[in-house]
């Protein structure tokens, strides 16, 4: 296939503002095969965590020690190991995570987890950082086992919305778009409720830090 490429010459200067004119433009055009395509498949929309280690996609904080997670102690299961680290850049953080790579899309996933103390947490984030970030989680809250949302921007960290679930399994989802974040919850064969939203651009990267 060709290939083109422009070339300008020396352009004169009307004060400070060059000014480049058409004759001051050369064409180069070079006829050749390109390397044969190689394109990679889709990834799945879905993943069940059936095969021995995490797909490329996954990400961490930090390089996890061993113990943080596991694939095999409940197959077809990711398997998260609380720590006290929290959402910090640390070896100790239970943190697996893809990048957002759309402007519009829905995460969600299936959570089984009983916490027993009011500092037992797990849910679905979304990260920038760990003073930039929102979290929708799982916890106890009054002695009950609740679902709160919790939301970081700088030095302000603040929970806006909680409400009491059931034991037993929880499902969190988050929809965005260009402006917001929607965080749902529901339990099993249940309908999805609305917990709360966050705008997008108060941890986007031209604010987080």
């Amino acid at each position: 296939k060709p290939a083109s490429s422009s070339f300008i010459r020396s352009p004169v200067r009307n004060q400070a503002s060059p000014v480049v004119k058409q004759n001051d433009i050369s064409q180069l055009t070079v006829h050749e095969q390109t390397l044969p395509l190689h394109p990679w498949p889709a990834a799945p929309l879905r993943d069940d965590f059936s095969a021995a280690t995490l797909a490329l996609p996954w990400n961490f904080l930090d390089f996890p020690q061993p113990g943080v997670f596991s694939l095999a102690e409940r197959p077809r299961f990711l398997r998260l190991h609380g720590q006290d680290a929290g959402l910090e850049y640390s070896p100790r953080s239970a943190f697996v995570a893809q990048r957002q790579t759309e402007w519009n899309g829905t995460d969600s996933t299936r959570m089984e987890f009983d916490p027993v103390a009011g500092n037992e947490e797990a849910g679905l984030a979304v990260f920038m950082s760990p003073s930039y970030h929102y979290e929708i989680y799982k916890t106890r809250i009054g002695g009950q086992p609740g679902v709160a949302l919790r939301k970081s921007v700088g030095d302000i960290t603040t929970v806006t919305a909680t409400a009491v679930v059931g034991q037993g399994a929880l499902q969190l989802k988050i929809e965005y778009d260009p402006e917001h974040y929607r965080f749902y919850y529901r339990g099993e064969n249940s309908d999805w409720k609305l917990l709360g939203s966050g705008l997008e651009r108060l941890i986007s990267s031209e604010v987080a830090d």
